[in-house]
């Protein structure tokens, strides 16, 4: 059989074995529901943290088999600490008889189970084999509910308390981290993938089918010895962090020096990388993935979106205007964002995606209103301060993990499409040596404005002035500060015939 490569933040398979309940507790009209207060039993068995591809692969490669190609994840990305098993009710149409085929209320209480033996589960779906983690769970059934029909599965959660409600309402839920814990015990949120089946309908919870709750834990046992998968249930969760690696070399060649000045004021400036972050992401981010549909402005809707619609909005192309804004062009399918068969899907609405608000430039963010946009623009002092990881040293981090944040139409086609998507905002200081023969750099943190290109081809460069220098009269001359090069004083001299200095508040 050929193993395909899963990864709990993309789609770590979980199967888990449920049968039905016995007669003589539920009641004699023949419908499903308890009479009694109750325990059932159910075979779990979660997918391991080995061999597991990630989420994210790229061009639509493929394998010479015809399985996508996904980048390898580490052991800790799907280490299960603690799961968590959410059960409901099939939802009734309106005639209160006839079930619709969706989750409806939330049945019993939360089981939650942390000891986990190691077995083989195969997907017969797919033909895959993977490692997984296996327990006998019990679930409390009180009197009056309905049989449980579906299951959600939280892996890791951030909050526990938030994910017992309606399956309605847990589509709503957002939170702001992405993993919990820290070094060794650094765990990833994860809960039931969320993707589009081949018949284009949209999957959340897993449906458990009939005649798979047990009415013991050994007859649980017992099922699993004697018929293994068959007596499971299989679903498949998925973390929710965006993992993002980042490096830069810092060779000549990968950041060359270039030149500034002209004539003998010449000075050559090299960039050195200190801090990386990514910039516009979201503030938050749902705790299982969202198809919530889009209105035309903006604003989230109360349904899903349908496969088709979707398929529509994601695969929109988009081409730059000379306004700056994007022109919205025919759809096309061109990405392979959902795959059925692999029961995943590799994009989703995120809370920011219905944004309507992004500055058109860099002054418009105001660090003092951090509520006026719903995508986080950091500052140099709070990359330097806080949120920026070091590009190279002891404590350089390369790798971290952020919320996922996409963007509708609304942020692509506005002024500023660029502040309506993360990026990488990389950091750092410039070296500046004189090009004169053994000249040595210019002191760290030297002030320079470059302005404009000279003659040479090269860019203007500009530097503070010597404030003790002074004409016989007591006025500054508008030296630089640096010798051999000219002062923004002097720019301005030679630019303009009058100039104003203010010398105190209020004055001119």
């Amino acid at each position: 059989m050929k193993t395909i490569k899963l990864f709990a933040g993309a789609a770590a398979m979980l199967a888990l074995g449920l049968a039905s309940c016995s007669d003589d507790k539920l009641d004699n009209g023949g419908s499903d529901v308890a009479e009694i207060d109750h325990t059932m039993y159910l075979n779990v068995a979660i997918s391991s943290t080995n061999g597991f591809g990630s989420r994210a692969y790229e061009d639509n490669a493929y394998e010479g088999d015809g399985t996508p190609e996904f980048n390898e994840g580490i052991p800790v990305e799907s280490t299960i600490g603690t799961a968590y098993f959410v059960f409901y009710e099939e939802e009734l149409g309106p005639d209160g008889k006839t079930g619709t085929g969706k989750p409806g209320k939330q049945v019993g209480e939360i089981a939650v189970v942390s000891n986990l033996t190691t077995t083989d589960v195969t997907d017969d779906a797919t033909g895959s084999v993977t490692k997984s983690c296996i327990s006998v769970v019990p679930v409390s059934v009180r009197k009056g509910d309905h049989e449980p029909k579906f299951v959600m599965c939280y892996v890791n959660p951030v909050t526990p308390a938030n994910i017992q409600n309606p399956i309605d309402y847990i589509e709503t839920l957002t939170r702001q981290e992405v993993t919990t814990g820290s070094g060794a015990n650094m765990r990833f949120p994860m809960s039931n993938s969320v993707y589009y089946d081949a018949d284009g309908n949209l999957v959340r919870a897993t449906e458990i089918g009939n005649g798979k709750l047990y009415n013991s834990e050994a007859e649980a046992k017992e099922e699993a010895e004697k018929n293994g998968d068959n007596a499971r249930v299989q679903i498949f969760v998925e973390r929710y962090a965006a993992k993002v690696n980042f490096s830069v070399a810092q060779s000549d060649a990968a950041i060359p020096g270039y030149a500034a000045g002209e004539g003998e004021e010449k000075f050559t400036l090299k960039f050195v990388p200190e801090y990386w972050a990514v910039n516009a992401e979201g503030k938050t981010s749902y705790i299982t993935k969202s198809y919530r549909a889009q209105a035309a402005g903006g604003a989230i809707l109360g349904s899903n979106y349908t496969y088709a619609a979707a398929n529509s909005a994601i695969n929109t192309r988009f081409e730059s205007a000379t306004s700056g804004a994007s022109t919205l062009l025919a759809a096309t399918d061109q990405w392979a964002w959902n795959n059925a068969g692999l029961h995943r899907s590799f994009w989703g609405c995120s809370p920011a995606y219905y944004s309507t608000q992004y500055p058109e430039v860099a002054s418009d963010i105001d660090p003092t209103n951090p509520d006026k946009y719903e995508l986080i623009y950091l500052t140099e002092n709070q990359v330097r301060n806080g949120y920026g990881n070091l590009v190279s040293g002891t404590n350089a981090k390369l790798t971290d993990y952020f919320r996922e944040t996409t963007t509708g139409t609304v942020g692509l086609t506005s002024k500023n499409p660029a502040a309506a998507v993360p990026s990488i905002a990389l950091y750092g200081k410039y070296t500046i040596t004189p090009t004169t023969t053994g000249a040595t750099a210019l002191p760290a943190n030297t002030s320079f404005y470059t302005y404009m290109k000279n003659s040479d081809g090269n860019a203007n460069i500009y530097f503070d002035v010597v404030s003790k220098e002074t004409d016989a009269n007591g006025a500054a001359i508008g030296n630089s500060a640096v010798t051999g090069g000219t002062s923004m004083m002097r720019r301005f001299i030679d630019q303009l015939s009058v100039l104003v200095k203010r010398t105190g508040e209020g004055t001119t």
